[in-house]
Parts: structure tokens; sequence; C-alpha cells
């Protein structure tokens, strides 16, 4: 049985709003920094309930993300998301993805969009935004 051991997500900002945001979710830690502006916004790292991450780690499974996540859907909007790096490592086997902006607005896959919503989940569960 294949088993997960990290979750990386690098958000790369927007032209919009200027910024990058790096989470790395494991089964024992949530540590998320990101800047604004090129300046430090917010440092986090904290425990992850053990339930969390047994989340993240169905959802990579039943959404078989290593095989899907990365799949253009040809479908691309105007968007000034600069994208996402994201890095699932499983087995001690590191499967790295690239989301470009015009799929993150719109036309997505399923997958991404999957993650994407339990991302924001445990995000605003152990980073909340703090003000500026």
């Amino acid at each position: 049985m294949a088993t997960l051991q990290s979750v990386k997500v690098v958000n790369l900002g927007s032209q919009v709003e200027p910024g990058s945001e790096v989470t790395e979710i494991t089964p024992t830690r949530f540590v998320h920094s990101s800047k604004v502006g090129g300046l430090p916004h917010q440092q986090v790292d904290v425990a992850i309930d053990a339930a969390d991450f047994k989340r993240l780690a169905a959802l990579v499974e039943s959404a078989d993300l290593i095989r899907t996540l990365g799949v253009d859907t040809g479908v691309h909007g105007l968007c000034r998301h600069l994208g996402y790096e994201i890095t699932i490592v499983r087995n001690n086997v590191p499967y790295n993805f690239s989301i470009p902006g015009g799929q993150t607005c719109i036309g997505s896959n399923a997958a991404f969009k999957e993650l994407m919503g339990l991302y924001v989940d445990l995000k605003s569960k152990y980073a909340p935004v703090t003000p500026l």
C-alpha cells in the first residue's frame, strides 16, 4: 500500500497581488510561510491533527492525484494568477506538478479542485490569515 509522506504546495501568487506562499504538510507538521510584496508576512509551524493528515492521504489515493493532478484540461482562462507548483511524496518518491495560472481560475481539473478545497480548509485551520 502506498504511503503519503508529504504534500508541498507553492502558490506563485498573482500579477495583481505580488506575493507567494509555501505550505508543506507532513504526518506531524503543517508548515506555512508567505510573502507579500517580497516581505515576510506569515510564518506558521504547528502540529497537525492525525485525522487531517489522513483526510489528505485519502484524497491523494481516492482522486489518484499522482496520475490526474497534472492533466491539462485544455481550457485556459484569462487569469492573472501565476500558478502552483505541487510536490507529493509517496514511498520516498517525489511527484512534481506545475499547474499554470490559466488553469487555476477556470478550467482546472477535478483533482486540482479537490486538492485546493482541502488545502484551503487546512490552511484556514492551521494558518488563519493575519492582517498586514
